[in-house]
């Protein structure tokens, strides 16, 4: 089954889930199958801690896991996909998904935060509670300044599905067809791949980025130039999770792959 997110727990724990309710904890090179309350689709993993972590699912759904067992956190009650989650602590997260729809969580109860676009939103990285970016169809780049979503564009109008940033002074969107724009010096810049596949996540930090995307693609950027990277599959891969010390990839056919981290 594909395997659509991942999370690090830890330097050699994590967790990767996906289609079918499919959830693997991974202890090193152990891997491990759990039990979710739901087999619904499963597209983003987020965790304030190895005992707080929630999945956003089909169906509006939140799971949650305390350590010990997965949950139903929530039921939206509509048949909209939450395609990505993120937060800033246990009381401050949110998810959003298809059709503009977006979820924010006070560490109580999950509310409906309206957007005002109708776009799916594939991607969600923030630096703080007033600087949260959510990217989608078309292009789409929403923010959350704190109070309210505003839309905006990055020059470009293919769909983006990952985006990810060290602090607010440099930013990666990566998306269809091998986009991959960034921001920097105040600016954005469209950023040359070489690759045509579509780019599914991008993640990294501290020098060294990576996106991965369809045809088994994975790129390095080490010194603001994209070098294609060998896979050694021809999985779409779906989703990036980066540790102090790896990097690991998952995708369709239940794929996970690792390597040691560029420092």
């Amino acid at each position: 089954r594909t395997l659509r997110s991942i999370w690090p727990v830890g330097e050699d724990s994590l967790i990767a889930a996906g289609d079918g309710g499919t959830i693997l904890h991974i202890e090193g090179d152990t891997l491990r199958l759990r039990t979710t309350p739901d087999q619904l689709r499963i597209h983003s993993i987020w965790g304030s801690s190895a005992r707080n972590i929630f999945a956003a699912c089909d169906n509006a759904t939140i799971l949650h896991f305390d350590g010990e067992t997965w949950t139903t956190a929530h039921r939206g009650g509509v048949d909209t996909a939450l395609l990505a989650i993120a937060g800033f602590g246990p009381h401050d997260i949110f998810a959003v998904g298809d059709a503009g729809y977006a979820l924010r969580y006070d560490g109580l109860m999950w509310r409906q935060v309206e957007t005002a676009v109708k776009q799916e939103l594939y991607g969600l990285w923030g630096h703080d509670s007033q600087h949260l970016l959510a990217v989608g169809g078309g292009g789409l780049i929403l923010r959350w300044n704190g109070e309210h979503w505003k839309s905006f564009s990055a020059g470009t109008d293919q769909d983006l599905y990952g985006v990810c940033g060290s602090g607010l002074e440099k930013l990666f969107i990566a998306g269809l067809a091998g986009t991959l724009v960034r921001f920097q010096d105040n600016a954005w810049h469209r950023d040359f791949t070489g690759v045509r596949s579509d780019l599914h996540a991008v993640a990294g930090g501290a020098g060294a980025f990576y996106a991965a995307g369809s045809n088994g693609t994975l790129l390095l950027n080490r010194d603001g130039i994209w070098e294609p990277e060998d896979s050694g599959c021809d999985n779409t891969l779906q989703a990036l999770a980066v540790t102090d010390n790896a990097v690991y990839a998952v995708g369709t056919g239940g794929m996970v792959l690792k390597r040691q981290r560029d420092q």
